[in-house]
């Protein structure tokens, strides 16, 4: 069909255009102040994490506890780990999982041992001769045997990756705390780690229940 324009739509076109205009401008500035908001509180937590670790330092307990486990305040941890355990919200799914799921008559493969926080967690539930946990970082394993020895654990612990097969896997180190890999990783290093074949640790082990933590 074919539309005449009025002069009514005429003068309105251009009050239109004004509106969507303001509409477009307020909604960046309104991304633009969220960013702001989101890097201030950022900010501020990054402060009080700062403040919180060196008054615990300075009295020589660098030490925090979460859940009946003490974690460390290490700075080499990084801060994206350290707020969390700070505000007490460090692997707060997967401890209520365990808290309220995992009973006496389990046993625990754990793939992923990490600070070692799930690990002691439960090993202080149902005892640490239940517990076995692969950590194929090396670093993140010195980290974790410190957790135990402070909370009194020793599960069995293992510095090595579970796949098909036993092979040794060229693995990719980051420097941030966590972050490693089989794939290529930017910032790290690559070391050799041994492999072992995850159906014959499941066949050995006989787990009921299986904890998988990655990242990488």
């Amino acid at each position: 069909r074919d539309y005449k324009v009025t002069g009514v739509q005429t003068c309105a076109l251009p009050i239109l255009q004004r509106v969507y205009y303001l509409k477009v401008t307020f909604r960046t500035e309104l991304m633009m102040l969220n960013k702001l908001y989101h890097k201030l509180t950022r900010l501020i937590t990054f402060w009080r994490v700062q403040i919180f670790i060196r008054k615990k330092l300075k009295a020589g307990e660098p030490w925090k506890l979460l859940n009946g486990v003490w974690l460390p305040l290490y700075p080499e941890i990084g801060f994206d780990t350290l707020r969390w355990i700070v505000n007490g919200q460090y692997e707060q799914g997967e401890a209520n999982i365990v808290i309220n799921k995992l009973n006496s008559k389990d046993k625990v493969l754990e793939l992923g041992t990490g600070l070692g926080y799930i690990t002691a967690l439960c090993c202080h539930k149902i005892g640490s001769e239940r517990i076995i946990t692969y950590e194929a970082n090396p670093e993140n394993v010195v980290l974790a045997k410190k957790v135990f020895a402070k909370n009194g654990v020793n599960p069995y612990i293992h510095t090595k990756l579970l796949g098909e097969e036993k092979s040794n896997i060229v693995f990719h180190v980051n420097e941030q705390f966590k972050l490693a890999s089989a794939t290529t990783i930017n910032k790290g290093k690559s070391i050799l780690v041994e492999q072992e074949s995850l159906n014959e640790v499941i066949s050995q082990w006989q787990p009921s229940f299986l904890i998988m933590d990655i990242e990488g």
